[in-house]
C-alpha cells in the first residue's frame, strides 16, 4: 500500500510538472490581463497534483502517459516504465531493469524502497514544522485584543494576516494607524473569495510533492497571484493601500506559519495594485482568456 501511494505521488508530480510548465508560459501571455485569469489557471495544476487518476482525451496536450510507473513492476524480473514517449522509454528502461551488485533487486525496486522512505520523512519534517510554527503563533496571539467583529490587534505581529478555515480570524499589528480599515478590506477580499482555503489546499500539495523544485515555484508563483483587494471598492484607495503596504514593509517579518494567509513581497503587491483599476479586460479579450483557460484544462 505505502509503495503505490509513494509511486502515485512520483505519478502526479511527473503529470503536475509539465501542467506547471504550460501555465507558467500562458501565465506569460496574461500578464497584462486581471490575476484572477492567471489565478485560476493553477487549479489545473492542483487538479492534476492531487488526483491519481486521468481523463483520456483527443484533445489532450500531454505527450505521454500519465501513470508511467507502477506497483505492478516492482514483481515482474524486467520491469517496464511506459512514459508513451518512446526515446525516453529506449533509455529509461535499460537502467531500470539493472540489477544492483548482481543481487535479484533492480534499480526500479531500489528506487521504489529508498524513494517512499525519504518521501515519508520529508512529509514528516514538514507537518512536524507546520505544527510547531502553529502553537509558537498561537503563543503569540493570547495578548491580542479584539477590535470588533472577528479582528483583533496584537503588538506581537509586524505584518496583518486571516487564519482559520472554519471561523478566520484577522489579526492585525497596531502600528497600523490611518491605514488600517484599507488593510481590513484586504483581508476580507481575501476571505470573502475563501483565498485561505485555498492556499491551505496548496501548501498540502506542496507538504506531498516537497521533492518537486517546480511545485515549490509554482506555490510561490499562485500566491503571488491571489488577486489584491481594491477592485470592488468604491473609492479608489490605491494610493492609500500602497502607502500601509510601505509602511509595513519597514519591519522584517515574523509570521512562519505556512497555513496562515498573509502574503509578501509589498514591492509586487503594491504594483499588482496600482495595475487593478488602470487595465481591464472586456469584450473579446476577456472572452479569449476564459476560453484559453478552458481549453489549457480540457
Amino acid at each position: 500500500m505505502s509503495d503505490k501511494i509513494f509511486l502515485d505521488v512520483v505519478n502526479m508530480s511527473i503529470t503536475g510538472s509539465f501542467a506547471i510548465l504550460i501555465i507558467i508560459l500562458v501565465r506569460l501571455l496574461l500578464r497584462k490581463a486581471p490575476k484572477v485569469f492567471s489565478y485560476t489557471l493553477w487549479f489545473v495544476a492542483f487538479f492534476r497534483l492531487l488526483v491519481p487518476f486521468s481523463f483520456e482525451s483527443v484533445l489532450s496536450i500531454l505527450p505521454f502517459n500519465t501513470m508511467p510507473l507502477s506497483t505492478d513492476m516492482l514483481y515482474i524480473e524486467t520491469p517496464c516504465v511506459e512514459t508513451g514517449i518512446k526515446v525516453i522509454d529506449n533509455v529509461i528502461n535499460p537502467v531500470v531493469a539493472t540489477e544492483i551488485f548482481g543481487s535479484s533487486i533492480n534499480v526500479y525496486q531500489a528506487f521504489t524502497f529508498c524513494g517512499k522512505i525519504i518521501w515519508y520523512i520529508g512529509v514528516f519534517i514538514f507537518l512536524l514544522h507546520t505544527i510547531r510554527s502553529y502553537f509558537i503563533l498561537k503563543e503569540k496571539l493570547q495578548s491580542a485584543v479584539l477590535l470588533r467583529d472577528n479582528i483583533y490587534i496584537t503588538q506581537t505581529i509586524s505584518t496583518p494576516f486571516a487564519i482559520g478555515l472554519r471561523n478566520p480570524k484577522i489579526y492585525l499589528p497596531n502600528n497600523l494607524a490611518s491605514t488600517q480599515e484599507y488593510v481590513i478590506a484586504h483581508e476580507r477580499a481575501h476571505l470573502s473569495r475563501h483565498d485561505n482555503l485555498a492556499k491551505v489546499i496548496g501548501y498540502a500539495i506542496l507538504v506531498l510533492h516537497w521533492f518537486n523544485p517546480l511545485v515549490w515555484i509554482a506555490f510561490k508563483l499562485f500566491v503571488t497571484d491571489m488577486e489584491s483587494v481594491i477592485r470592488k471598492a468604491k473609492t479608489d484607495i490605491r494610493k492609500e493601500y500602497s502607502q500601509s503596504l510601505l509602511d509595513l514593509s519597514i519591519e522584517k517579518s515574523t509570521l512562519d506559519v505556512p497555513m496562515a494567509f498573509a502574503e509578501g513581497n509589498p514591492k509586487e503587491r503594491i504594483m499588482n495594485i496600482m495595475k487593478s483599476n488602470t487595465k481591464k479586460i472586456i469584450g473579446f479579450a476577456g472572452l479569449g482568456a476564459v476560453i484559453l483557460i478552458a481549453v489549457i484544462a480540457v
